[in-house]
């Protein structure tokens, strides 16, 4: 049985943040229709808003057949939701408890996300052992290994904290507490109380870094078998290939007089000094819609926007791509001045253009390197803002002529 396969619509650019596009499939189908990891992203169909990217695999196809998917900027859609995390990047830790009942589950977010939260389930009886997981990730999506059932201990992650310490202790083929510890100073444990498991043997876990991804093990009417998935220990974190979302020459660009003053004259020409000081502070902070956890440390290798320009106009400019921290911020004072003759009553300005840059959408690549060597790379997106003054320009012309400038000498270079 074949099945005609027709679809043609525009859809609203809302959701992207770039142009409208026009989305066709055409084509005719045939057997099966097989459908595996249908969607890399949210799908969403409404009010003719389409947003998130969707790929279609294993799919029957025969006859003539066209797809067409949507064309935007580089940077007005996410980048394309990467696939699981590199196992050459991966801690190396011992599963605790018994191999040999249950089934195996795999509970482990994509590359590039890592657990924010996580909900650990235990048996309400007098055995108060591990039923179940559930995983929040730092991309929103969550995963379930076990039962979610009885009561359960949340155990939330400050925001950039890692684990630095894990045990687990085992009763009966089952997991019977899971303790940690994180960064931030925070303690968790769930599963038996303290005093019920100090009959039983306690089994330290490696975390490398402690950066958890996920958990892996076995499963029957309790959790008999459990795994911790971090990743080893990190000697670099960086991101190239940045491509910044477009804006305009001018954005943001404002020009402020940071001082008048006035020369008299009485008929005896005499020297004159114009001079003060400009405070002004520069930024630049990244941030990254998957994980501060995987920021930390981070370098972002990108050409910072920078402040050009006179003062009669000024504009954005690239600068010569540098290796940068996630978050700088530098405060400066800058000296001007200028000397001339005055030969005339004559009035001075001196203005200065400042702009900001705020929340403008990056895309990247993701680059981790262990301390064994071992490297993985993975799409990234996040927020970039920035924040710069240009140079102070001073502009001084003898009364009722502004359009006749006159010759200055500056006192600073």
């Amino acid at each position: 049985m074949a099945l005609a396969l027709a679809f043609v619509g525009v859809f609203s650019s809302a959701a992207l943040g770039g142009d409208v596009s026009l989305v066709a499939l055409s084509g005719v189908l045939s057997g099966p229709l097989a459908l595996a990891g249908i969607v890399s992203g949210p799908l969403a169909l409404a009010g003719g808003v389409f947003s998130g990217l969707a790929s279609v695999s294993s799919v029957s196809v025969s006859g003539l057949s066209a797809l067409a998917l949507f064309a935007v900027a580089p940077v007005s859609a996410a980048p394309a939701q990467s696939s699981s995390w590199d196992g050459a990047i991966l801690e190396h830790s011992r599963p605790v408890g018994d191999a040999q009942t249950g089934s195996f589950f795999r509970v482990v977010g994509h590359a590039g996300s890592v657990v924010e939260k996580l909900h650990i389930w235990r048996n309400a009886g007098k055995d108060q052992y591990i039923r179940g997981l559930q995983l929040f990730f730092s991309d929103g999506s969550s995963q379930v290994a076990g039962v979610l059932k009885s009561q359960h201990t949340e155990v939330r992650l400050e925001d950039g904290a890692h684990i630095v310490e894990m045990t687990m202790w085992v009763s009966k083929s089952r997991i019977a507490r899971v303790a940690l510890r994180t960064s931030a100073g925070q303690d968790f444990a769930a599963g038996f109380d303290v005093h019920a498991a100090e009959n039983l043997d306690s089994v330290p876990v490696s975390v490398g870094s402690g950066i958890l991804v996920g958990f892996e093990g076995k499963v029957s009417d309790g959790i008999s078998l459990l795994k911790a998935v971090c990743l080893k220990k990190l000697s670099e974190s960086r991101v190239d290939s940045v491509e910044l979302q477009a804006f305009g020459k001018t954005q943001g660009l404002e020009l402020s007089t940071l001082k008048e003053g006035h020369a008299d004259w009485n008929g005896t020409d005499y020297n004159f000094e114009f001079s003060g000081t400009e405070k002004h502070d520069r930024s630049t902070s990244w941030s990254m819609s998957s994980s501060n956890s995987l920021s930390l440390g981070m370098s972002i290798n990108f050409a910072i926007p920078m402040i050009t320009g006179a003062s009669a106009s000024a504009s954005w400019s690239a600068s010569s791509t540098t290796s940068n921290s996630i978050s700088e911020s530098r405060s400066e004072e800058d000296h001007w001045g200028v000397s001339f003759a005055v030969k005339a009553p004559t009035t001075c300005v001196a203005k200065v253009w400042r702009g900001r840059l705020d929340n403008l959408r990056w895309n990247g690549r993701h680059t981790l390197v262990t301390t064994d060597g071992a490297t993985a790379s993975f799409p990234t997106t996040g927020r970039m803002s920035r924040k710069d003054s240009g140079k102070v320009t001073v502009h001084c012309y003898a009364d009722g002529e502004p359009n006749t400038p006159i010759a200055l000498h500056r006192l600073f270079d």
